[in-house]
C-alpha cells in the first residue's frame, strides 16, 4: 500500500508528483521494451461464420475476410521479398556444420564470415544461385531454407551419434568402475545368510555409490537382485518369528486357531534362511500343534467309539491316549466303562443264538410245520431288551430274534403243501423294514437283507419266491402249450436260462419242474413257427400256390379263436388274396376302351398288349363268365374274414381289399357304373392294380370319355353365342376335336353328333369374310397418309364398308370371337382417327418467339381433347393409328403447358422433350412451342442469376424482361418483391452507416444476410460490427460529433470509460491515488503523537478523532484548514461525534465542496476512510448517506473520477445508483449552493427507498440525431467520415 521512497524524497517534506501524461509515457515506454524482448508474429483472427457458433465454417465468409484485411496481398509481398535473414556470423555460426563430411571435417579457407558463408554453400553442391550475400546479411527464401534445414539435420545427426557414441562409452565405464566397488560388499552380505541388518546396509552403499548412472542402462546386479530377494525373505522370517514369540508360550488347546495360523505360515517360508534360534522356535511351535492336533483325535475317536459301543475301538483308543499323555480325560474313562457294559453284553447275544438254533425251518419236509417253536426265543428277547443292547451284533441279532419270532408264528397257520401263495408271510417281509429307502439296492422290497444272513429268515423268504415262480411262470406255461400261445412259451422258455435267486433247497425243486415242461413246449412251439413262417411268406409274395399251401397247413393244425389265434389275422389275410386273384389277360387296352356298355358302345372285343409287346384279343362274353365265377369265391373269405379282428395296418388294408373286390365285381356284373367309379377310386386309394381292377377302370375311361365326347358336342353347340376373346370360336376347336374322337372310339351315330358337323361348316364361312375385311395392309405408309389428309379419309370408308358386312354375317348366327371384335375394334378406331386429324388442323399456337398477347390465349384445346378422349384406355392396333394418336397426345400437352406456361414452364419443356420422342420431327406448332420455350428460359435464367447475386440491377432487369414477354407467376412477383427489397436496404444502409446507428446498421445487415445481398455499404457494416465495442464507440462518438448529437456524445463518453475501468480497474484502487499522502507522510504532520507507526497504518481506516492534516496533497493554506473542518462535520454527520443538527453539517460540507473545487477529492477521501471497517453498522449506513448526497452534488476532481468510480463499484449495496447520481452531476450543469436540510433528508429517503432506477439520465436510451447522406457517400462508402477516413481493420 505504501511504496518505499528514495533517499531523496526523504529529504523532502513532499513527494514529487508525477502526471497522468507522465504515467502515461512511462507505462507506454516499459510496454515497448518487453515488446523488444519478444519475437513477434502477425496473427490475423478470422471469424468462421457470423453467428459466432462452433463447427460451422462458411468458407466464403472468411475468404472475404482474408481479400478484404489484406492478407493474401500481405503474403504475396512476403513471397516476393527475402522472408528469411542472417547476419554473415549467425549464418556460419548455424550452418557451420554443414562442412562435415561421412570422411571428416573439410578445411574451411575463407579469412572472413561473409566468404565463409559463400563457402559453405558451395560445399553443398546444391543450386543456391537465388541467395543472396549482402554487406552484413544472407537473404533468401523458403525453397533455399527447407535444404539447408535438411541438409543442417543430416548433418547434426551424424554429429549426434558420434557424440552419443563417446558418451555411452564414458557412462558404461564408470557404470563398470561402481559395480565392480560394490560387489565385494554385495557377495560378502550374501554370505552372512542370516544377517538382515548387513544386508540393508549394504544395499543402501550400493545404491548411493551407483547412483543414477543406472537409469542410463535399465540394468540391475544380479548380487544386488539376490540381496533383495535376501532382504524381503529375513524380513518375513523375522515377522513369522515374532507371530511365534507371542503365541507359543499360550495354552495350545485355547489358541489353537492361531497357533495353526503361526504354523502355517512358517511352513510357507520353511525354505527361508533364518538362524538357529527361529528355526529352532518354529519346529517346537509345529511339534505342539502336531501334539494337539493328535490328542484331539485320539479324544474324538473315543466319543464316537463309546457312542457306537465298539470294543476293539476303545481298547486301541485308550491305548493311544496312554501313549499322548492324557490317560486321564473323560474320554478315557467313559470307554472303559462302556468296555465292562460290553463284556456284559456278549452273555446275552451267547444266549440269543442259542434260543435261535433250535425250534426254526431250514429245510422242507412235509412234517417241518409241526416242529415250530417259540418259547426259548421270547424268554431270550424279553432278557436282551430288559438288558438294553448297545453294540451294533447284539442289536442286529436282537432285530433277527424278533423276526424268527414272528416268522414262526405266521409259518403256523399257512398252508404248507402245494404251491399256494404265502401272503402272511410276503406281508412279514415287506414291512419289516418300512423306513428304508425304496430306491436302496439292498433293498428287496422294503425288507432288510442284513436278516437274510440268519439260515432260518432267508430259508421262509426263499419258499415265497420259489411259490410265486411256480404259480406265474410255469403254471401258465402249461395252459398255452395247450393253446398253443407263441409269445408265453417263447418268453417262459427264454425265462428258463436265467433261473431266480433262491436257496438250495429251492433251486433243486425248481429245476425238476422246468425240465419236464420244456420238452412239451418246445413241440408246440416249432409247429407255430412252421405255419407262421408258411403264412408270412405266403401273403408277403402274393403267389397263388403259396397261398393253397399256408391255408392247408393252417386248417391241419386247426386255427382257431381258441388255437393258435394269434395266426387267425394272418391266415385270414391268406384266403382273402387267395379268393381276389382275377384270370383274365393283363396288360394294356388298345384304342377300343369302351366295350360293357351297351347304350354308347359298338364294339365286342378288345386288344390287349401285354408286358412283352405280346398281344392277346379279350372278348366281352369271357370277362362276364369269369366275374361270375370269382364273386364267389370272394365272398366266402369275406364270410371267414368278418369273425376276425384284424389288429395289424397290413390285415385292415388287405380285408379292405376283400370288400372293394366284391363290391367292384357285382357293379361291373349289373352295369352299376356310378358304383364301379366309386369303387375304383377306393382300390386306387388301397393301391390295387389287379386284372379286375384294371378292367373296370379301362371301362369307366372308355365310357367317360365317350360321355364326354357327347357333352362336349352339346356344349360347343349351345355355346356358338358366347363371345370367345380367341380369333377362332372355341366351339370350332371342340367340335373338329370331339368328332374326330367319336370315330377312335367306335361309338354310335347320334344326333348331337350330326348337329355338331354342320356348325362346324359354318364357323368356317365366318371366318374367312372376318379375316379379309382386318387386312390392313394399305395403311403401312402411315407418316405420309398422316399429313395427307385426303386419301386418308377416302381408304377409312372403304375399310369401314368391308367391316360392317362381316360383321353383320357373324352376327346372323349369334357368332362372337376375338376377329369380330377386332372388326369392331378397328371400325372404331378408323373412326376415331377421322375426328383427331379433324382437331389437329385448328387451334395451334404457332407465334414463336415474339408473342403479341398472352400465348395461352391462341390456344384452342377443346375440340381436340374431345376427339382424343375415346383413346384414353382404347388399344390401337395400326402403325397409322399409333403416329396420329402420340401426335395428338404431344400437341394436346403443348396446347395445355403453354395454357398455364405462367403458372408452370416445366410442363412446355417435358411435353416439348417428350413430343421430340414421340413425333420424330418438327412440326410446325411443335416448333412455335420450342421457340416460346427458349425465352422464358432467357427470362427465368435473369431471374435466377438476379436472385444467386441479389443485385439491384439485375433484379431491375429480370422483372423487366418476364413483363416483356407476357411471363407473370408466383417466381416473377418474388423476384420483384426481391427487388423492392434489396432497394429498400440499400437505402436504409446507407442511412444506417452515414448516421453511424448501430442498431440500425445491425438490423440492417441481419437482413441483408437473411437474403445474401451484399454491397460496399454492406460490407462496410459488416466490418463496423465486428469491431470490438470501445473501437465502435470511438467511431460512433467522432460520428456524433460530426452530427452535433451532444446526448449521444455524452452517453458514449460514459461507456467508453465504463469499459476502460472494465479492462483497468486494478490500476484505479484508492489507496494508488497519486495526491493521496503517503502514511508516512500523514504521520509526519503530526507533531506529538505516542505511536507514529500506528498512526501511518491507520490513515485510509476509521477513527472517532479529527485528523490532524489532510489526506490529500494540499498546499493551499485555506483549503487545508477546509479539510479538517469537513472532516469534523464528516464526523458530527456519521455520529461518531456528538454535534448539533446532523443535517446542517452535511449542508455546510456540500456548501464547502461546491465552492471549493481542490477541496471535492479530499472530501470523498475522508469519508471513504471513515467508511472502512468501521464498527458500528447504523453510523456506516450514515457514512454511505452522506457518500450519496455528495455524489449528487458536486463531482470529484478529474483525476480522482476514476477512482472513485472504482470504489463505487464495490460497495456492497446500490451501486449503480451512486454511480448514477454521480455521473448526473458530472455531466449535468454545475450546482452553486447545497441543498438545506430538509432536501438532504428528502434526498436520503429517496436514494434509500429504491424508487431511483440507478441508470443516469444520460445513459438512457434516446433517439439519436439523424442527417442527410450525400450523394459522393452513396457511390463511395469510403467517404463515411467527414474529416478523417477509418481504415477497416
Amino acid at each position: 500500500l505504501f511504496p518505499k521512497t528514495s533517499n531523496d524524497d526523504k529529504n523532502n517534506s513532499k513527494r514529487k508528483k508525477q502526471s497522468l501524461g507522465g504515467q502515461f509515457r512511462q507505462q507506454l515506454s516499459d510496454l515497448m521494451i518487453k515488446l523488444n524482448q519478444t519475437h513477434p508474429h502477425y496473427v490475423r483472427c478470422v471469424k468462421p461464420n457470423s453467428e459466432k457458433s462452433p463447427n460451422n465454417f462458411q468458407s466464403v465468409m472468411s475468404l472475404e475476410q482474408l481479400r478484404y484485411a489484406g492478407v493474401f496481398e500481405a503474403i504475396s509481398i512476403r513471397q516476393q521479398g527475402f522472408p528469411f535473414r542472417y547476419s554473415h556470423t549467425e549464418f556460419v555460426r548455424r550452418y557451420k556444420c554443414l562442412a562435415l563430411k561421412d570422411d571428416g571435417w573439410i578445411d574451411l579457407k575463407s579469412k572472413n564470415n561473409k566468404e565463409m558463408c559463400k563457402e559453405l554453400l558451395d560445399i553443398t553442391k546444391q543450386d543456391f544461385s537465388t541467395v543472396q550475400i549482402g554487406r552484413t546479411q544472407v537473404l533468401y527464401r523458403a525453397p533455399q531454407q527447407r535444404i539447408l534445414e535438411l541438409l543442417r539435420n543430416l548433418a547434426l545427426e551424424r554429429v549426434c551419434v558420434i557424440a552419443q557414441s563417446y558418451i555411452r562409452t564414458i557412462l558404461t565405464q564408470i557404470f563398470a568402475r561402481r559395480m565392480k566397488k560394490v560387489r565385494p560388499n554385495l557377495i560378502d552380505a550374501l554370505n552372512s545368510i542370516h544377517d538382515l541388518e548387513k544386508v540393508e546396509n549394504e544395499l543402501a552403499y550400493a545404491n548411493e555409490e551407483i547412483g543414477s548412472v543406472v537409469r542410463v542402462f535399465n540394468f540391475q546386479m544380479h548380487e544386488i537382485t539376490l540381496c533383495k530377494i535376501l532382504r524381503e525373505k529375513l524380513v518375513e522370517r523375522k515377522r513369522v518369528t515374532e507371530l511365534l514369540q507371542k503365541i507359543y508360550p499360550l495354552d495350545p488347546e485355547v489358541n489353537f486357531d492361531k497357533l495353526s495360523d503361526a504354523v502355517k505360515q512358517g511352513d510357507d517360508i520353511i525354505e527361508y534362511p533364518g538362524n538357529p534360534d527361529q528355526i529352532k522356535l518354529y519346529k517346537d511351535a509345529k511339534a505342539k500343534l502336531e501334539l494337539t492336533i493328535e490328542r484331539r483325535k485320539i479324544r474324538a475317536e473315543l466319543n464316537d467309539a463309546t457312542e457306537k459301543a465298539e470294543k476293539q475301538r476303545l481298547i486301541d483308543g485308550i491305548n493311544r491316549a496312554n501313549e499322548l499323555g492324557i490317560p486321564n480325560c473323560d474320554e478315557v474313562n467313559n470307554g472303559k466303562k462302556m468296555i465292562e457294559r460290553i463284556e456284559k453284553e456278549e452273555n446275552v447275544i451267547r444266549d440269543i443264538e442259542s434260543s435261535l438254533s433250535n425250534g426254526g425251518i431250514t429245510l422242507w419236509s412235509e412234517n417241518a410245520q409241526s416242529l415250530l417253536s417259540i418259547e426259548n426265543l421270547d424268554k431270550s428277547i424279553s432278557e436282551a431288551i430288559k438288558f438294553g443292547m448297545k453294540t451294533s451284533e447284539g442289536k442286529k441279532l436282537l432285530e433277527i430274534a424278533k423276526f424268527c419270532k414272528k416268522l414262526r408264528n405266521t409259518l403256523k397257520s399257512v398252508e404248507w403243501n402245494g404251491s399256494s401263495q404265502w401272503i402272511s408271510i410276503e406281508c412279514l417281509y415287506l414291512s419289516d423294514d418300512d423306513d428304508d429307502d425304496e430306491n436302496d439296492e439292498n433293498n428287496n422290497n422294503g425288507f432288510d437283507k442284513d436278516l437274510l444272513s440268519h439260515e432260518e429268515v432267508s430259508w421262509s423268504y426263499y419258499e415265497t419266491k420259489l411259490r410265486n415262480r411256480i404259480r406265474e411262470v410255469l403254471d401258465p406255461l402249461e395252459i398255452a402249450v395247450q393253446t398253443m400261445n407263441q409269445k408265453i412259451m417263447k418268453k417262459t422258455l427264454a425265462s428258463f436260462k436265467e433261473p431266480p435267486k433262491l436257496g438250495n433247497d429251492q433251486l433243486r425243486r425248481l429245476k425238476e419242474k422246468e425240465d419236464e415242461l420244456s420238452i412239451t413246449a418246445n413241440q408246440a412251439l416249432e409247429a407255430v413257427q412252421t405255419c407262421k413262417q408258411l403264412l408270412n411268406d405266403s401273403i408277403n409274395n402274393d403267389d397263388e400256390n403259396d397261398l393253397i399251401e399256408a391255408i392247408n397247413y393252417g386248417e391241419e393244425i386247426g386255427i382257431s379263436d381258441e388255437i393258435a389265434c394269434h395266426l387267425l389275422e394272418k391266415f385270414a389275410m391268406a384266403k382273402l388274396l387267395l379268393a381276389m386273384k382275377f384270370h383274365i389277360p393283363e396288360g394294356c387296352r388298345g384304342e377300343v376302351g369302351l366295350l360293357l356298355d351297351e347304350a354308347m358302345a359298338g364294339a365286342t372285343s378288345t386288344v390287349i398288349e401285354g408286358e412283352e409287346g405280346e398281344q392277346v384279343e379279350l372278348g366281352k362274353e369271357a370277362i362276364l363268365e369269369e366275374l361270375n365265377t370269382q364273386l364267389y369265391s370272394i365272398h366266402g373269405a369275406l364270410e371267414f374274414a368278418s369273425n376276425v379282428v384284424f389288429e395289424s395296418e397290413k390285415g385292415k388294408h388287405i380285408y379292405r381289399q376283400g370288400e372293394v373286390s366284391f363290391t367292384l365285381r357285382q357293379a361291373l356284373l349289373s352295369l352299376d357304373w356310378d358304383e364301379v367309379e366309386q369303387q375304383v377310386n377306393h382300390a386306387n386309394s388301397l393301391q390295387m392294380n389287379g386284372p379286375d381292377v384294371q378292367l373296370a377302370r379301362d371301362e369307366i375311361i372308355g365310357r367317360a370319355a365317350a360321355e364326354d365326347v357327347l357333352q362336349k358336342i352339346t356344349d360347343a353347340i349351345n355355346d356358338i353365342s358366347t363371345p370367345s376373346e380367341e380369333d377362332g370360336h372355341p366351339s370350332e376347336g371342340i367340335l373338329q376335336t370331339c368328332l374326330a374322337q367319336a370315330e377312335r372310339l367306335q361309338m354310335k351315330e347320334l344326333e348331337h353328333i350330326t348337329m355338331g358337323r354342320d356348325l362346324y361348316n359354318t364357323i368356317v364361312q365366318a371366318r374367312a369374310y372376318l379375316q379379309n375385311a382386318l387386312n390392313v395392309s394399305a395403311y403401312d405408309d402411315f407418316i405420309t397418309l398422316a399429313e395427307e389428309y385426303n386419301a386418308l379419309y377416302d381408304m377409312i370408308g372403304q375399310s369401314c364398308q368391308l367391316l360392317t358386312d362381316s360383321i353383320n354375317y357373324a352376327n346372323e348366327f349369334g357368332y362372337r370371337t376375338s376377329e369380330v371384335d377386332a372388326a369392331e375394334h378397328l371400325l372404331y378406331e378408323l373412326t376415331i382417327l377421322n375426328n383427331i386429324q379433324v382437331g389437329l388442323q385448328t387451334g395451334g399456337y404457332l407465334s414463336g418467339n415474339q408473342p403479341t398477347d398472352i400465348p395461352a390465349n391462341f390456344i384452342e384445346i377443346d375440340a381436340l381433347n374431345e376427339a382424343y378422349a375415346p383413346t384414353d384406355g382404347f388399344e390401337l392396333t395400326m402403325e397409322l393409328s399409333q403416329y396420329i394418336v402420340t401426335k395428338a397426345y404431344h400437341i394436346i400437352c403443348i396446347r395445355g403447358a403453354i395454357q398455364i406456361l405462367a403458372q408452370d414452364h416445366s410442363h412446355l419443356e417435358d411435353a416439348i422433350t417428350e413430343a421430340n420422342g414421340g413425333i420424330g420431327f418438327d412440326t410446325p406448332e411443335l416448333l412455335s412451342a420450342k421457340e416460346l420455350i427458349e425465352i422464358i428460359h432467357d427470362v427465368i435464367g435473369r431471374m435466377e442469376i438476379a436472385e444467386e447475386k441479389v443485385e439491384q440491377f439485375l433484379l431491375e432487369d429480370a422483372v423487366q424482361a418476364a413483363e416483356q414477354y407476357f411471363y407473370e407467376n408466383e417466381n416473377v412477383e418474388r423476384v420483384r418483391n426481391l427487388r423492392d427489397r434489396v432497394i429498400e436496404l440499400n437505402e436504409e444502409s446507407r442511412n444506417a452507416l452515414w448516421n453511424f446507428d448501430k442498431k440500425r446498421m445491425e438490423s440492417v445487415y441481419e437482413s441483408a444476410n437473411e437474403i445474401r445481398l451484399t454491397t460496399p455499404h454492406f460490407e462496410r457494416i459488416g466490418g463496423y460490427l465486428d469491431f470490438s465495442e470501445e473501437d465502435f464507440l470511438k467511431l460512433e462518438i467522432k460520428k456524433a460529433k460530426e452530427i452535433g448529437d451532444e446526448d449521444r456524445k455524452i452517453r458514449i463518453s460514459i461507456r467508453l470509460k465504463e469499459l476502460t475501468l472494465d479492462n483497468f480497474g486494478k490500476m484505479f484502487t484508492v489507496l494508488q491515488f497519486k495526491s493521496l499522502r503517503t502514511g508516512k507522510d500523514f504521520a509526519s504532520q503530526k507533531l506529538v503523537t505516542t505511536d507514529r507507526k500506528k498512526l501511518a497504518m491507520g490513515m485510509m481506516y476509521w477513527t472517532k478523532t479529527p485528523i490532524h492534516t489532510s489526506l490529500t496533497d494540499i498546499e493551499d493554506p485555506q483549503i487545508l484548514k477546509l479539510a479538517k473542518r469537513s472532516f469534523k462535520n464528516i464526523l458530527g454527520f456519521m455520529m461518531d461525534k456528538k454535534y448539533p443538527y446532523p443535517s446542517t453539517l452535511a449542508q455546510e460540507l456540500i456548501q464547502n465542496g461546491i465552492d471549493n473545487p481542490g477541496l471535492r477529492s479530499e472530501i470523498y477521501c475522508q469519508i471513504i476512510k471513515q467508511l472502512t471497517e468501521h464498527p458500528v453498522p447504523s453510523n456506516k449506513q450514515r457514512g454511505y448517506q452522506l457518500l450519496a448526497i455528495c455524489c449528487a452534488n458536486f463531482p470529484p476532481s478529474p483525476d480522482f473520477e476514476n477512482y472513485l468510480e472504482m470504489y463505487l463499484r464495490d460497495l456492497p449495496e446500490r451501486s449503480s445508483k451512486y454511480i448514477a447520481v454521480l455521473r448526473d452531476v458530472q455531466y449535468g450543469p454545475p450546482k452553486t449552493t447545497a441543498p438545506d436540510p430538509d432536501a438532504v433528508d428528502s434526498f436520503i429517503s429517496s436514494f434509500f427507498s429504491g424508487d431511483s432506477t440507478g441508470i443516469s439520465k444520460y445513459c438512457e436510451e434516446k433517439s439519436l440525431k439523424t442527417a442527410s447522406y450525400p450523394q459522393e457517400f452513396m457511390e463511395d462508402p469510403e467517404k463515411l467520415f467527414l474529416e478523417t477516413e477509418i481504415e477497416l481493420i
